[in-house]
């Protein structure tokens, strides 16, 4: 049976590495850390599931969707957060996602602005430009 490995690994390579630019090495691929610096970044996978195969269950197709999230502290927060989004939504299109959802949301911590963005893509083995 085939399969077709979700390409995870190569899109936070190659998200982290348009990043750094905002963030330097403050950002991650864990949804799940605390923040303590800002400004941060972070990428993660919502999931990925099967679109299209044959019936001996062989893949030719999935989806998979992750979503960034900015944050920023200070006086000029809700501008950074925008244009923290703005080098990562052009990295996530280099790759060929599509961007599905993107605002800002609250935060616990008034004082921290977290702006969200939700991409996916039809998967069949290659990123855009691979």
């Amino acid at each position: 049976m085939d399969i077709i490995i979700p390409p995870q690994d190569k899109v936070f390579e190659k998200w982290g590495q348009a990043v750094k630019s905002v963030v330097g090495d403050n950002y991650s691929y864990d949804e799940k850390l605390t923040l303590s610096t800002y400004p941060y970044m972070r990428l993660f996978d919502i999931g990925v599931y099967q679109t299209d195969g044959d019936l001996e269950g062989n893949e030719s197709a999935i989806e998979i969707s992750f979503q960034v999230e900015s944050y920023a502290k200070g006086q000029m927060a809700s501008s950074s957060v925008k244009k923290m989004d703005l080098v990562s939504h052009q990295v996530m299109k280099d790759m060929g996602f599509t961007r599905n959802f993107a605002g800002q949301v609250e935060n616990i911590d008034s004082n921290i602005k977290r702006y969200i963005s939700r991409y996916r893509m039809l998967y069949t083995g290659k990123l855009l430009n691979e």
